[in-house]
């Protein structure tokens, strides 16, 4: 009888400690090693996976970031005219930034020519209504 019960209490703790293992892993860390470490230090490992950060999140969080504060560098050179207009777009198959330059051509009557697509656009946008290319 100690023995059905030791088994049953063993497929229950590894039955946890799979559950906590998965959740290490959603959060970026090795699914094996808080398997491990869930079945034989036990509450104390599911209270530490709990609280560990979301390594997954942070790393999104920061290529937002880094892609918001480019889009800014290129909104304030491209608004006060120090470089080419630049269209940004986000390539989400590699997580890289990728960037077309144009030359925009400013016309006498108070419009400027994407260079990109040709589209006539106000000088008072700093953004091509048609590409979303930024002024220069």
């Amino acid at each position: 009888m100690i023995i059905i019960v030791a088994i049953i209490c063993i497929l229950i703790s590894l039955a946890i400690c799979n559950h906590f293992a998965n959740v290490a892993a959603e959060k970026g860390y090795d699914k094996v090693k808080y398997f491990w470490m869930g079945f034989f230090f036990g509450v104390f490992v599911y209270a530490w996976i709990a609280a560990l950060p979301d390594l997954e999140l942070q790393h999104k969080v920061s290529q937002l970031e880094r892609k918001i504060e480019n889009m800014e560098r290129i909104a304030l050179t491209s608004k006060f005219g120090n470089g080419p207009a630049v269209s940004y777009s986000a390539n989400y198959a590699n997580d890289e930034d990728t960037y077309s330059t144009s030359k925009a051509v400013t016309t006498d009557d108070g419009y400027w020519i994407c260079g990109k697509c040709r589209t006539k656009n106000s000088m008072n946008y700093g953004q091509c209504k048609k590409c979303g290319t930024f002024r220069g």
